[in-house]
């Protein structure tokens, strides 16, 4: 019924909107104590977002236009619309959950922010827009190979039946086909997500947080937003495509609360790997990126080799 999928919608976006800043606040928190230090409340991303909200916006640009404004909310707006499309607590959903939308959302994502970067003309922008746009083009590729393994597989690019027919199939982790798709897929979800040590369209030594330089106030609180949500939405993906056990297939109360257990439980096992690379590694020239798109891509044309043999 449409309310149910309503209800649904809004309890996955109020979810994801909540875990994006709670994580981001455990992380700093986490690095902070392996450094030996007190470090922020875990509320401190909360808090940066209502004093960035109330700041003064600065004068934008001369040279840009509408799109430096408006980007932020475009990008937002993408973001939202596939937390709702993603089957993230429950199988319940809008019929739009075409998995090459979804990859195609992404990109708009990446186009509209890169966009708004080249459209600000700043010398730190432009370079962290071309490096964002680069490595989109290599990304959704190492993206997309991995989910063609599982369309193959289940014969279907609709991402609620691919996610019921993974959890619904055991006999399909006994394929190597699987394990491969997976592996690209996580290669693909950090090169994706943008985390250290995979930061380098950002650069915070380099280029200044190339793409987000020219913004303050309010549109720099929703920028700083999206770049949190965004390393949550897209490890939703990873994780129901892969990982989709727990996603409840009925409208239930006790059925809603084990999906948003079990949701919560699988995206802070993601963040914490994230964490782990982070502290561990330091950032990656700019020219190495390629190397791991490719590893990434290798694995998953094996595995859609073996996908379409049904091994």
């Amino acid at each position: 019924m449409m309310w149910e999928i309503i209800i649904v919608s809004l309890l996955q976006i109020t979810i994801v909107l909540f875990m994006s800043l709670f994580l981001e606040g455990v992380r700093r928190k986490l690095i902070a104590r392996l450094h030996s230090r007190i470090g922020p409340p875990i509320s401190q991303p909360f808090r940066d977002l209502v004093k960035l909200w109330r700041k003064r916006e600065e004068i934008k640009p001369e040279c840009s236009s509408w799109i430096f404004e408006k980007a932020p909310i475009i990008a937002l707006a993408v973001l939202l619309t596939l937390s709702i499309m993603i089957p993230i607590i429950s199988s319940i959903g809008f019929s739009l959950r075409d998995i090459i939308l979804i990859i195609y959302s992404l990109i708009i994502f990446r186009f509209i922010l890169s966009l708004a970067a080249f459209d600000a003309s700043s010398p730190y922008g432009i370079p962290s827009a071309w490096r964002e746009t680069y490595l989109g083009i290599l990304g959704e590729v190492a993206l997309i190979l991995p989910v063609l393994c599982l369309v193959v597989t289940t014969g279907t690019t609709d991402l609620g039946k691919i996610s019921y027919y993974v959890e619904s199939n055991l006999q399909l982790l006994s394929y190597p086909s699987f394990y491969l798709a997976a592996i690209a897929g996580f290669i693909a979800l950090l090169l994706e997500t943008g985390v250290q040590p995979f930061d380098v369209a950002e650069a915070e030594q380099e280029l200044q947080e190339g793409i987000s330089v020219e913004y303050s106030g309010k549109t720099l609180a929703l920028f700083k937003l999206d770049q949190m949500l965004k390393r949550v939405v897209i490890p939703s993906l990873f994780l129901s495509l892969f990982v989709p056990w727990g996603i409840s297939s009925t409208f239930s109360l006790a059925g809603l609360l084990v999906g948003t257990l079990s949701f919560m439980a699988k995206i802070f096992i993601i963040h914490m790997i994230f964490l782990t690379l982070s502290v561990s590694n330091a950032r990656i020239r700019f020219v190495e990126m390629p190397q791991y798109f490719e590893v990434s891509i290798f694995l998953s044309i094996i595995a859609l080799v073996l996908a379409i043999w049904r091994l």
